[in-house]
């Protein structure tokens, strides 16, 4: 009832519901996964703080605990509340990374989140999505293979999302990808998902053959 009433778009009913079923069955992680969820992507901070809270409490895994490192709240009010936030997330990173070691089986389950708010700030995130690259890569190696040389000596760089169809994502990407000079840049483009329209036969005619 709960994902019915968000695909709808009645955010109040769905919380209630969700709200609801957590309460009957509070030891079902997946209900408290979607009630974050809910509750981050409406900007509800302290909601989501509180259910991420629960959860690290119920289930004490390291997936959450950088969950909580990395979480950007959305909708800040202030510059000044910019600020204190990326201050924040900076520090609780180096704190989780000072800790010790680190592992998750799986981050796309595991950790579950990004820091996509960060984008809204209108400022330089380098340095913090290169420490939240860091802290991933510490719980999960992955896949050890050796660097490949560049073939043109062109910046190689990749676009990646699930959000690269008929979404605002794909449709306000798109430019940035067509006019990246060619001859400096060598582009790659992913789009993990299987759906096909014309914003994704439109992305993938930009990425480079090679």
């Amino acid at each position: 009832l709960a994902q019915l009433l968000e695909r709808t778009g009645d955010t109040d009913g769905a919380v209630a519901a969700y709200e609801q079923a957590v309460s009957l069955q509070p030891d079902l992680r997946a209900l408290r996964e979607q009630l974050f969820m809910l509750y981050h992507n409406l900007g509800r901070n302290t909601e989501a703080a509180r259910n991420l809270e629960a959860m690290q409490s119920r289930w004490p895994d390291d997936g959450l605990r950088i969950r909580a490192a990395a979480r950007v709240p959305g909708f800040p009010d202030s510059v000044a509340e910019i600020q204190e936030l990326r201050a924040g997330l900076m520090h609780r990173i180096e704190a989780l990374l000072a800790q010790g070691p680190l592992h998750v089986a799986d981050p796309v389950r595991d950790i579950g989140l990004t820091p996509f708010y960060l984008a809204y700030h209108g400022m330089n995130d380098r340095e913090l999505m290169t420490a939240i690259a860091r802290l991933v890569r510490s719980a999960y190696p992955g896949r050890q293979r050796p660097s490949q040389p560049r073939r043109t000596g062109r910046i190689r760089v990749g676009f990646v999302s699930r959000y690269f169809y008929s979404h605002s994502i794909g449709r306000l990407n798109h430019g940035a990808i067509a006019h990246l000079p060619r001859e400096k840049f060598e582009v790659s483009v992913y789009a993990l998902d299987n759906r096909a329209d014309p914003v994704v036969k439109k992305l993938e005619s930009l990425r480079d053959l090679l």
